[in-house]
């Protein structure tokens, strides 16, 4: 379980968020919506380890990010930030290969490898295996940080317990903030449905969204914010009303039933 609870952020003397709580079970897709300015990327970042709050705490298995080691840590939960920075001229492989570090002495570099091109083929991205990245497009860059962090929290890989401490849970989470931003229609819908079968091997997933009807197609469940507040949480049906996207995003819309897939359809009134 990824816990957060009753976190206060405060930064440049505004308060962001606001005794915020929120929990994330292993095995199913969270995606968190809101306007720009409600606190998607500080609660991402506070989930993450990388923002302390000032008040209450985030939890992972009942103890506090800071009680993990960073290999422990980077074991159990993996992140996709907007954007990753890389500049040397490594090949895709090895850029993939990076998400191996925090296994380093337990698994075997044949292992790191099957796992590595694993990734690549569930992310579309196994013919750029020998490429160097800096010669890549935005989105193919993209998709093959989405396979780091696959291999990273072994998406392809035993799952079970955490190999130096058999008696640890390997409950596992995947952040993901705003995944599909610079990918085209196609790779917007595989790299969530990425997302849902991670969360079918057991992996705990959230990922920050701005397209509404993409967090209605493939989350369980909705967290909608505003102001540094959680204004409703639940499934796309109970969130994603037109009296709640108004009032949130100040933006009269229609809500429909997508005709194939049956969940909610927001289109602007």
């Amino acid at each position: 379980m990824l816990d957060v609870k009753n976190i206060e952020v405060e930064l440049g003397g505004t308060t962001i968020l606001q005794d915020l709580s929120l929990s994330i079970s292993a095995g199913e897709v969270v995606s968190i919506v809101g306007p720009n300015g409600a606190g998607k990327s500080t609660l991402f970042a506070a989930m993450s380890g990388a923002l302390q709050s000032r008040q209450g705490a985030v939890e992972l298995d009942g103890r506090a990010l800071g009680r993990w080691s960073a290999e422990q840590l980077a074991r159990k939960r993996a992140v996709l930030p907007q954007h990753s920075e890389l500049t040397f001229p490594f090949r895709v492989l090895e850029v993939v290969l990076l998400g191996r570090s925090p296994h380093a002495g337990y698994s075997s570099r044949e292992n790191d490898l099957v796992i590595a091109r694993l990734a690549l083929l569930e992310t579309e991205t196994l013919h750029l295996a020998d490429r160097l990245y800096t010669t890549l497009s935005g989105g193919e860059r993209q998709r093959v940080h989405l396979a780091r962090v696959l291999t990273q929290i072994e998406f392809c890989g035993p799952g079970g317990r955490d190999e130096t401490n058999p008696n640890e849970s390997r409950d596992r989470f995947l952040l993901l903030d705003e995944p599909t931003s610079s990918l085209d229609p196609a790779h917007q819908h595989t790299t969530l449905q990425t997302a849902v079968r991670a969360a079918e091997r057991g992996i705990g997933v959230v990922a920050v969204l701005h397209d509404l009807n993409l967090a209605a197609m493939y989350a369980d469940r909705i967290v909608m914010l505003k102001e540094g507040r959680i204004i409703a949480q639940g499934t796309a049906v109970e969130v994603l009303t037109e009296t709640l996207i108004e009032e949130v995003f100040e933006l009269p819309v229609s809500v429909l039933v997508h005709p194939k897939r049956g969940c909610p359809y927001v289109i602007a009134a």
